[in-house]
């Protein structure tokens, strides 16, 4: 017998299925979450407090005198699925001093040559020069990141901006990395028609790799995209924690593009049937933990197949996308479609546009105030969660997802009032809150 039960079947195609979670529109309320005060006044008083937040001073990385990083002076409060991540600990340190990029013959002092050496010590500890604070690194081609790194950008003195085609940083079959303290941009595009790279891209085969205190800013195709290609029957485990994204429109995306790509591979036409079996278990697991979402879409993450996503005390403000031709793109918190499982618990998510429809075409999860969502094939359980605005949250085959969460490193929501814990996130998200550590920075007020 099947541990896991059997999961409704649809009529709607699969490849283009989403399951209905966080939506933006009808405001239905059923059990798992609380709604309290309007959007307007509970972005107020978390903004306030956000603006008291007292940041630290960002810390500074000593080596030895080997020239060896043995102490990560950051507070190392992201746990969860990659919370044993150690990055370029015990490796060398490398510092940038030029914002110049050639991808054929790297100069050194850049950060491609810096990566290059990390590579060829087995691991780095990559640091910028002050001298490069306010500078912009355009790169002609995507960072690749290897095993064994800290890319730490500090408090959030350096950009990265590649062009809307380019993935600015890429982490394939390597493991145990840490990315921080940067800013993550594209150069100038246009929505829906000249993207495809995004921020940071996972791919391949992967594990323990964090990405935390980063600001995301307008990012191409996605902020961050944990996809693989196809299937791998191997655990791949990361964490995205304490980063502010804003004013994108598709934020995350986990999982694998299988069953999109052939919806009639194994397991694919009744994906929650199969979650024990290894063609759609949930090999990548991901820890999505104090995250500030300003004024973004969708995809906060979209999870798919073969990936588990634990969502907590997230503050997701969402804001439609609207498209050259004046269409709105979809808006929603978080969903999951071809198997993919979420389990939520503790975000707060905003609505500021109650009597605007967020959403149209085959993958919004908003429908008309008073319409009924579309039954799809992912999982979703949803506890604790606080709604402000019009908002439907729904659950799907939620047992699935609470089994999962059992066997996952679960990260355990912070037990503060709502506006406490959002202020907090909004102070502490960035890489501008990374000398600050969860949640004992969060003030007396829990």
């Amino acid at each position: 017998m099947n541990p896991y039960g059997q999961s409704r079947t649809s009529g709607m195609r699969r490849a283009m299925g989403v399951a209905a979670v966080l939506a933006g529109m009808a405001a239905i309320m059923p059990m798992g979450h609380a709604r309290a005060a309007d959007p307007a006044t509970f972005l107020a008083a978390a903004r306030d407090g956000a603006a008291r937040f007292g940041r630290q001073a960002c810390p500074v990385v000593r080596p030895d005198a080997r020239g060896i990083v043995r102490h990560d002076p950051y507070p190392h409060d992201f746990g969860g699925e990659a919370g044993d991540t150690q990055g370029g600990l015990g490796y060398p340190l490398f510092e940038v001093t030029d914002a110049g990029d050639d991808s054929a013959h790297p100069t050194p002092g850049t950060l491609r040559h810096a990566l290059n050496d990390a590579q060829a010590a087995g691991g780095g500890w990559i640091v910028f020069s002050h001298e490069l604070d306010g500078r912009v690194i355009a790169p002609q081609a995507t960072f690749r990141l290897p095993s064994n790194v800290t890319l730490d950008g500090g408090c959030g003195q350096v950009t990265l901006a590649a062009r809307a085609r380019l993935t600015d940083l890429t982490v394939t079959d390597s493991t145990n990395i840490i990315i921080r303290g940067l800013k993550l941009t594209k150069q100038p595009y246009v929505d829906k028609t000249d993207k495809t790279g995004d921020a940071i891209g996972l791919t391949g085969f992967f594990d323990r790799v964090a990405i935390v205190h980063n600001d995301f800013r307008r990012c191409g195709d996605g902020c961050v995209d944990i996809v693989r290609k196809g299937r791998i029957n191997a655990a791949s485990h990361a964490t995205v924690a304490f980063n502010h994204f804003q004013a994108h429109n598709k934020v995350m995306l986990v999982g694998t593009l299988t069953c999109y790509v052939t919806p009639d591979a194994p397991g694919c036409a009744d994906p929650l049937a199969h979650l024990d079996e290894d063609a759609m278990r949930p090999w990548v697991r991901v820890s999505i933990t104090g995250n500030y979402f300003e004024s973004t879409s969708q995809r906060h993450p979209k999870v798919v197949s073969n990936a588990y996503v634990q969502s907590v005390d997230n503050v997701i403000v969402l804001k439609p996308t609207l498209y050259p031709d004046g269409r709105p793109g979809a808006s929603y918190g978080v969903a999951a479609a071809t198997g993919g499982v979420v389990d939520a618990r503790g975000d707060m998510i905003v609505n500021q546009e109650p009597d605007t429809k967020l959403g149209v075409g085959s993958i919004t999860l908003t429908r008309r105030i008073g319409g009924s969502t579309r039954e799809a094939d992912g999982a979703v359980n949803i506890d604790g969660l606080h709604l402000y605005g019009a908002l439907l949250a729904e659950p799907f085959r939620a047992e699935l997802a609470r089994q999962m969460h059992g066997a996952s490193v679960p990260v355990p929501p912070a037990s503060m009032r709502p506006e406490v814990l959002a202020a907090c996130v909004m102070g502490l998200a960035g890489a501008a809150g990374g000398g600050n550590q969860w949640p004992r920075d969060c003030g007396a007020s829990k």
